[in-house]
């Protein structure tokens, strides 16, 4: 029976999404979507805070509906996070083993544990995730399991991710005032993956590249761990503005209409002569010319993937990607967007990513539910470290092997 109803929230440029579920008293590893919401966002602009009140507004809505379709109070929320300039710094922890044999002990196991959150934080900088990587002993030998093996040295190696304080805060505290505790908070990046991808996929290495509404995210995963994260102020916001100022669609809406119904971002096959029709467009029926659109949206994205495939390479993760490249976000749905992502990334296979079946009709119903990778994403692990907590309070140890983040942010 499913239990401990947990609920995860994403204020993106675009759309805020809010989901409720709960995980398995099984210790199945599954969860259960009771609710879902999605509405237009205000006050949000490439992820960042432009308005609060008109934040708290859009999230008290939509967080008022969740209440009322998972007929259940709402007063503590996970976020999901995609401003503030994400990075990741790569940690370790370490500790002495000093008892007379040298055997690791589950005290060691938390000292190191421990060394590795308090690694120096940057200035102005919060962070979001600590995610947990080898167990090295004595500096050489990588276990998945150190208690009781025998080592003079134990360390523990990590990834931290951390975004802009002030950006942070912006955010966090414009989700407060809805009245609603704020516990974790989850990136966007790192979340993605257990969104669009399978197990498989993340132990043989998967690039996953989000495309939002006001930004880009991406995230390597190896071993079914992520050991890179990046993030761009450009999405798919930005592709629908060069179509509005190139063909002066008369509003937004009729150059996201455009932009999703007809263009795609390749160049090939294209009728030279072949014109479309502006939907949405308010008077007199107008028609743009089908190559031209596809030049615009062309010259924005490879511009952008260009740029995170600098990223990637900078980061030194673009090796061993057995899973090849996977796109999820609303802005992933472009036509042929996974053929020109692959011939940027040198011939690297990439797909759109798929959100597995939840079982929920609202979200598998959707056309375009790759959008609610994140979120579901945040969910599984939101979920899977309540029931860790649980184990860990009633004496089991599973929770010290996972990812671990800090309530709130640093």
């Amino acid at each position: 029976m499913a239990s401990k109803p947990i609920v995860v929230i994403e204020i993106g440029t675009t759309q805020t999404v809010a989901m409720l579920g709960s995980y398995s008293a099984k210790g199945d590893g599954s969860i259960e979507i009771e609710a879902v919401c999605a509405e237009k966002t205000s006050g949000i602009r490439k992820s960042e805070v432009l308005s609060a009140q008109s934040v708290a507004t859009t999230a008290e809505g939509v967080l008022n509906t969740l209440s009322k379709k998972g007929r259940t109070d709402i007063n503590r929320v996970d976020l999901v996070y995609s401003g503030g300039d994400l990075q990741y710094t790569p940690i370790v922890g370490k500790t002495q083993i000093d008892n007379d044999g040298e055997i690791i002990e589950h005290e060691d196991i938390e000292d190191v544990l421990d060394n590795l959150r308090d690694f120096p934080a940057q200035s102005g900088r919060t962070t979001l995730e600590e995610i947990r990587g080898d167990f090295i002993l004595d500096g050489s030998r990588v276990v998945e399991d150190p208690e009781n093996l025998r080592a003079s040295e134990l360390a523990v190696t990590g990834l931290r991710t951390h975004v802009d304080t002030n950006s942070y805060h912006a955010m966090v505290e414009a989700l407060q005032s809805t009245l609603c505790d704020v516990g974790s908070v989850h990136s966007e990046a790192a979340s993605s993956p257990l969104g669009c991808t399978t197990r498989e996929q993340r132990e043989s290495g998967v690039l996953v590249i989000n495309l939002g509404g006001g930004t880009s995210c991406w995230s390597v995963t190896r071993n079914d761990r992520v050991i890179a994260v990046g993030h761009l102020a450009v999405g798919g916001d930005h592709v629908t503005n060069d179509i509005l100022s190139a063909f002066h669609t008369g509003s937004d809406e009729s150059a996201n209409a455009l932009k999703h119904e007809s263009a795609q971002v390749t160049l090939e096959g294209i009728d030279p002569g072949a014109r479309v029709e502006v939907p949405k467009n308010l008077g007199m029926a107008k028609y743009v010319n089908l190559r031209s659109l596809d030049l615009v949206v062309n010259a924005r994205l490879d511009e952008t993937l260009r740029i995170l495939r600098k990223q990637v390479a900078a980061s030194n993760a673009l090796d061993d990607l057995g899973a090849g490249i996977v796109l999820c976000g609303g802005g992933s749905l472009l036509r042929g967007l996974p053929q020109l992502t692959s011939q940027i990334f040198d011939g690297i296979p990439c797909s759109l990513g798929e959100l597995p079946a939840t079982g929920h009709k609202e979200i598998d119903d959707t056309p375009d539910k790759i959008r609610f990778a994140p979120v579901y994403g945040a969910l599984f692990r939101a979920a899977k470290a309540a029931y860790e907590n649980e184990d860990s309070r009633s004496g089991g140890l599973s929770s010290i092997f996972g990812l671990f983040g800090r309530k709130g942010g640093r």
